[in-house]
């Protein structure tokens, strides 16, 4: 029998415990109904001849829905679930014994992401569902393989644009907690996340901008954007019809999600053992 270190226990266990406590907040639960309410409207919308590819449509709003829904639960379910528990005192004492500040901000996490993960794999298990209905037989093509009629589909494109997608909000639920245990309170953290989020979209602009060497302007808004996450770089629908991405680009992303993830973690669990103490 695999003997798990004690640490290793607790953060299973309170990553368990968030993912419960994720499935009992209305505010996930209505996020899911929604956005599968919306995804049933871009199918009546992709059954409507509008002169456009069908396929595409539905691929496109399929995953604009995930992108945000999923960026809606990513900034929220962090900041209220720690708000919650540090209301009830469950983050002093897990089972009657004393965790550690880095094990739990870990394990709060490791919960949210794996909710996040279930969300966007329910969310993209139903686009594929809208593919099978817009495209018979869209499933049966080999992943990388041209289909045989229709767009150019890639079922690896598809699953990475899943994949990617999942770390983008995994980044961005790091960046929530960060700030709500900064800030001990849902409001000003969840303003501060939205802002932080916004700017790691637009992110890609200012580094353009800066680029193009337009002024000292230009160059201060493109440091200060670097210190933001570069989240638009996780986007590219037309990965699915046949883009792809280069290994070289795919191994950056993902490093860019774990070095930049890892650190706001680091800095959240030393806050939090700061605050835990006082």
């Amino acid at each position: 029998m695999i003997q798990i270190p004690s640490n290793g226990r607790l953060f299973l266990l309170i990553a368990l415990e968030t993912l419960c406590e994720a499935a009992r907040r209305r505010v996930g639960q209505a996020l899911l109904w929604v956005a599968i309410a919306f995804l049933f409207l871009g199918w009546f919308f992709a059954e409507i001849d509008f002169g456009g590819d069908r396929v595409r449509f539905g691929v496109q709003f399929g995953f604009g829905v995930l992108f945000l829904f999923g960026t809606a639960a990513a900034i929220l379910l962090p900041a209220l679930i720690l708000h919650a528990t540090m209301e009830s005192r469950t983050h002093w004492m897990i089972l009657s014994r004393p965790v550690r500040a880095e094990v739990y901000v870990l394990g709060l996490w490791g919960g949210v992401v794996l909710t996040l993960w279930l969300f966007t794999s329910f969310l993209a298990l139903f686009v594929s569902g809208l593919l099978w209905v817009l495209w018979p037989g869209v499933a049966d093509v080999p992943p990388g393989m041209e289909a045989p009629a229709g767009p150019e589909f890639s079922a690896f494109g598809f699953l990475l644009q899943w994949m990617l997608q999942g770390l983008r909000l995994s980044l961005i639920a790091a960046v929530s907690l960060f700030f709500a245990v900064f800030f001990r309170a849902v409001a000003p953290a969840l303003v501060v996340t939205v802002i932080a989020v916004l700017i790691g979209e637009m992110r890609g602009v200012a580094e353009a901008v800066y680029a193009r060497g337009e002024g000292g302007a230009g160059m201060v808004v493109g440091w200060i954007f670097r210190v933001f996450p570069d989240l638009a770089g996780f986007h590219g629908h037309d990965r699915v019809f046949g883009g792809g991405v280069g290994a070289v680009d795919l191994a950056m992303l993902a490093g860019h999600a774990v070095l930049y993830g890892g650190a706001i973690l680091v800095f959240a669990a030393v806050l939090f053992g700061k605050r835990k103490a006082q």
